[in-house]
């Protein structure tokens, strides 16, 4: 098993100043538009934004944040809409959901096939 987790450690270790976050966004934007071309897949502009600000924090987002940053951002403010991204994002890899938490984190490692384990600490 690989135990899967965001950068939090980082921050709690007080090395916050030394992480780009944008250099994750990049990264996983990245990835994102790799998958999709070799699955024949779109990355929609919901669906590029819903991984970005999923990344933004490195910290678990639940959907109706999700849904509200969208929103404040002009984006359709439909639940459906939010949940289909995060669907499209689960079903490429891109994303895991925190089932504890009903929440969803980037992954690190998309390219990769992996098996993820979360612990609530």
């Amino acid at each position: 098993m690989t135990k899967l987790h965001s950068h939090q450690h980082d921050h709690d270790a007080g090395h916050a100043h030394d992480h780009n976050h944008n250099h994750c966004i990049d990264t996983a934007l990245a990835t994102a538009e790799t998958l999709c071309i070799e699955q024949g897949q779109r990355l929609t502009k919901v669906r590029r934004r819903a991984l970005e600000l999923i990344w933004e924090s490195h910290r678990p987002l639940g959907a109706y944040q999700l849904l509200a940053k969208l929103a404040e951002e002009g984006f359709n403010s439909a639940p459906p809409t939010v949940y289909r991204a995060l669907d499209f994002l689960l079903a490429a890899g891109l994303i895991h959901k925190v089932e504890s938490m009903n929440a969803y984190l980037g992954c690190a490692h998309a390219d990769r096939s992996l098996q993820g384990v979360f612990f609530d600490l």
